[in-house]
């Protein structure tokens, strides 16, 4: 069920934490909700893309929120290009990223340093931003009821607006930003999301691979190799599940044991159509040089 236990406003919540802020006409503040969908048509149907300055968002950032919480140097330019009527006299911006119905969460104040024309859009201006640390410990805590319209984007910040702090940590957050293959290295709690994560399915499901797992308590490995048309998403589904994937000497440890100390790494990267002989060659190969059948947890 949502929640509805707002218990204070957004204007209550932000106040005291910085002096210039707090000083500020509320007249020269805007408040703004990112629920942006810029379309453009492909070949056979519509595909939603994000911009930012005329370029697509990276390919592995799906949504404003993982452009917030993973690079917030791009969120920062992706928020500078607004309509020059709507920040006429406004000095800062309280920023929000929509959520569900009329729900939006706070991710930072932002003052305005300076204007300036955006070339390549009339009646636009680009914002120089600087991000209000002292606010930092609220981003993404603070929910508040944007009211309606919700698509109305842009309000002033002497409206009020009921708020609540809740204790908050998005599924797209525990999952590390997916960089390559070779970078990759999660706990089981992030691996449950990665499996499920459409950035991470896209790259698990595209190859096979040599992969290590590491007990952190103890320092011993366990090597393996996947081979399948669902590649190493397909196995990597089964620890996300369990753990252990049914690993005998993992499995010993039994499964609270495995979700609290286990972490998965990516050796090597193999062909999505690798037979299982090949990816068992190369798993052999790995497990002599980690020496892990004698101190891991490889018993074959």
């Amino acid at each position: 069920m949502e929640k509805t236990d707002y218990t204070a406003t957004i204007q209550e919540l932000l106040k005291g934490i910085d002096s210039e802020f707090d000083n500020t006409n509320p007249r020269h503040i805007k408040m703004i909700r990112h629920a942006d969908k810029r379309t453009k048509l492909g070949k056979d149907q519509e595909q939603t893309q994000l911009f930012i300055r005329d370029n697509p968002f990276p390919s592995n950032i799906t949504s404003i929120y993982a452009l917030y919480v993973y690079r917030k140097d791009l969120f920062l330019q992706y928020q500078s290009e607004q309509l020059a009527c709507n920040m006429k006299n406004i000095k800062y911006l309280v920023s929000f990223i929509g959520e569900k119905n009329t729900t939006a969460r706070f991710v930072g104040v932002y003052r305005i340093n300076s204007k300036r024309d955006n070339p390549r859009v009339e009646g636009e201006v680009i914002l120089d931003l600087e991000r209000i640390k002292a606010f930092e410990h609220l981003e993404k805590r603070i929910v508040i009821d944007w009211g309606f319209p919700a698509n109305a984007w842009h309000q002033y910040y002497y409206k009020e607006k009921k708020a609540r702090i809740e204790e908050y940590i998005q599924e797209q957050s525990k999952a590390p930003l997916f960089k390559s293959y070779l970078e990759v290295n999660v706990n089981h709690a992030q691996l449950q999301v990665a499996v499920q994560h459409p950035d991470w399915v896209t790259m698990l499901k595209d190859v096979n691979c040599i992969y290590c797992i590491l007990d952190t308590s103890n320092g011993k490995q366990y090597v393996g190799s996947t081979y399948n048309k669902q590649g190493i998403l397909g196995r990597w589904s089964q620890y996300a599940a369990t753990g252990h994937g049914g690993d005998l000497d993992l499995e010993k440890k039994g499964e609270n044991y495995c979700k609290t100390n286990l972490k998965w790494s990516i050796l090597e990267t193999l062909p999505l159509d690798i037979s299982a002989h090949d990816a068992i060659e190369r798993e052999t190969l790995w497990k002599e040089k980690l020496g892990v059948k004698r101190f891991g947890y490889c018993n074959n």
